[in-house]
C-alpha cells in the first residue's frame, strides 16, 4: 500500500471517527434532528456539525470567542462548502480566517446583519447570469456590504467600481447619482465584468485577481512567470492582490461557519422585495415615502444611489423601487405621487431651495428662472432672490467657483412670500 494511500485512509478514518461522535451528540438532542439530514458524505458531516453547534452554542457566553482554528477542520469545513470556485487552505486563508473571527469580529457582526438584505439580491442575478452564487461573498471582501463605501483610489459602492469601470458598464455617476451604489445594477454590471475576467483567464482565482487589480497585472505576471494558477502566480501579483483570494476564501468560509465562531448577526436587515415607479421629473423620495406609508429608512437602502435622496428632473423614465407591498396603492395613486414627489421636503430643502428654518408646506414652494445678465455674479443672483450661492450651484450642477455666461438660465426655488430684490 503506498503512503497516499495510507493518508487517505488515514484521513477517511478520522472522518467516520467525527462523523459517528457528531451523530452521537446529535442523538441525544432530538429536536435538531427533525429535518431529514442528506444523504452526500459532506453534505451529512456539515449537516451533522451544525447540529453540534446550535446545542454548544446555548452554552456560550455572547462575549466568547472560540479559538477552534485546527487546520485539518477548517480545511474540511472549506471542502464541505466548496462547489466550484476552489476554496484552497493554507496559511494565508487562515491569517484572514483569523481577522473577520477574532481581530474584527465586531465588524463581521455587522456585515452578517446586512447580508441578510444584500444577499437575497445577489443570489438572484447571479443565477439569472449563470454566475457561481459564492461570488456574493465577493462583495464582503470588496466593501463589508457598504452601499456606499468609497476607497482611497475613487471606487465606489459594494462592488467597489472605480470610476472608469463603472462607466464602461454603463453606471451613471453625477452630482444627484452615483449608480455604483445601486444594489441592482452594480450587482448586474459585477456580474457582468466577473463573466469577461472568466471568459479571458479561465479560472476564477485569476478572474477575481484581475478584478482587484486589473486584467492587465494580472496578464502581466502570467507572461513574466509562464504559470496560470494564482498560488503560482502569488510572488509576481500586487502585494494587495496576494491578500485578495485569501480573503475571498476566508469570507466565505466565515459566512459559512459564523455560528461555530460564536459570530452572530447584529441588527439584521429584513429583505424588502420591491417594484419600481418610473420618473421623469424631481422627485423627493422622502415625499414619496411619506404617501406611501413607508419608512424613508426603506427607500433609502432600495435606492442608495440617490445621493440627495432625489430624482433629479432631467433623468427620464428613471426607475424608483419602493416595497412590492405597496404595488397596488402606488398603482391607484400613480398620478397623484408623481405630483406630491415633485415638490422637495422642507427637511433637504438645503439641497433644492433658499429656506431659512421658518416652517413652510410644500405648497409655498415655487420654482423661478433667471436668466444671467452681463453685469450679473453668484453673490448678486443669490443676494437678489434671499437665496445662497450654494443652493444656486447645487440646482444647476454648477461647480464651486465656476461663474455662469451671460444668457444662462438657472434654476430657483423659492418660497412663495420671498421678497424679490430689483
Amino acid at each position: 500500500m503506498t503512503r497516499a494511500r495510507i493518508l487517505l485512509s488515514a484521513n477517511a478514518q478520522r472522518r467516520l471517527l467525527l462523523l459517528c461522535l457528531c451523530w452521537i451528540a446529535a442523538l441525544g438532542t432530538p429536536h435538531l434532528l427533525k429535518a431529514t439530514p442528506p444523504t452526500d458524505f459532506l453534505a451529512e458531516t456539515r449537516w451533522v456539525e451544525a447540529a453540534m453547534i446550535d446545542t454548544a452554542l446555548a452554552h456560550f457566553k455572547r462575549n466568547y470567542v472560540p479559538q477552534n482554528h485546527d487546520a485539518d477542520l477548517i480545511s474540511e469545513r472549506l471542502q464541505c462548502i466548496e462547489n466550484i470556485i476552489k476554496m484552497d487552505y493554507n496559511v494565508n486563508t487562515l491569517s484572514w480566517i483569523k481577522v473577520y473571527t477574532i481581530r474584527k469580529r465586531h465588524k463581521t457582526e455587522e456585515i452578517l446583519g446586512r447580508s441578510k438584505f444584500y444577499f437575497p439580491i445577489f443570489e438572484e442575478l447571479l443565477k439569472k447570469h449563470g454566475m457561481p452564487d459564492e461570488l456574493k461573498y465577493l462583495a464582503v471582501v470588496e466593501s463589508a456590504l457598504e452601499p456606499r463605501a468609497l476607497s482611497v483610489a475613487a471606487a465606489v459602492g459594494l462592488w467597489q467600481f472605480i470610476p472608469s469601470t463603472g462607466t464602461r458598464y454603463g453606471l451613471r455617476q453625477d452630482w444627484y447619482v452615483d449608480e455604483r451604489s445601486d444594489p441592482f445594477k452594480a450587482t448586474e454590471a459585477a456580474c457582468r465584468y466577473l463573466k469577461y475576467l472568466y471568459g479571458l483567464f479561465g479560472d476564477w482565482h485569476l478572474a477575481l485577481a484581475a478584478y482587484n487589480c486589473g486584467e492587465g497585472r494580472v496578464a502581466a505576471a502570467i507572461k513574466t512567470s509562464g504559470k496560470r494558477n494564482f498560488w503560482d502566480l502569488y510572488p509576481y501579483l500586487p502585494l494587495e492582490t496576494r491578500g485578495y483570494v485569501p480573503a475571498f476564501i476566508a469570507a466565505t468560509y466565515v459566512m459559512n461557519y459564523a455560528a461555530a465562531h460564536n459570530l452572530q448577526a447584529k441588527n439584521p436587515i429584513t429583505p424588502i422585495p420591491s417594484d419600481t415607479i418610473l420618473v421623469s421629473q424631481y422627485f423627493s423620495l422622502e415625499v414619496f415615502a411619506q404617501h406611501i406609508q413607508v419608512p424613508l429608512e426603506d427607500l433609502m437602502r432600495l435606492n442608495s444611489h440617490l445621493k440627495k435622496n432625489t430624482v433629479p428632473e432631467y433623468l427620464y423614465r428613471y426607475p424608483v423601487r419602493y416595497p412590492a407591498s405597496k404595488r397596488d396603492f402606488v398603482a391607484q395613486n400613480r398620478k397623484y405621487l408623481l405630483e406630491v414627489a415633485s415638490k422637495p421636503p422642507i427637511r433637504n430643502l438645503q439641497y433644492h431651495a433658499g429656506y431659512d428654518d421658518t416652517p413652510v408646506t410644500m405648497q409655498q414652494t415655487q420654482r423661478r428662472s433667471h436668466v444671467v445678465q452681463e453685469y450679473d455674479s453668484l453673490p448678486l443672483i443669490a443676494l437678489r432672490y434671499n437665496v445662497t450661492v450654494a443652493n444656486i450651484l447645487a440646482w444647476n450642477r454648477l461647480k464651486p467657483g465656476q461663474e455662469p455666461a451671460t444668457g444662462t438660465v438657472l434654476h430657483l426655488w423659492l418660497n412663495t412670500d420671498t421678497e424679490i430684490s430689483k
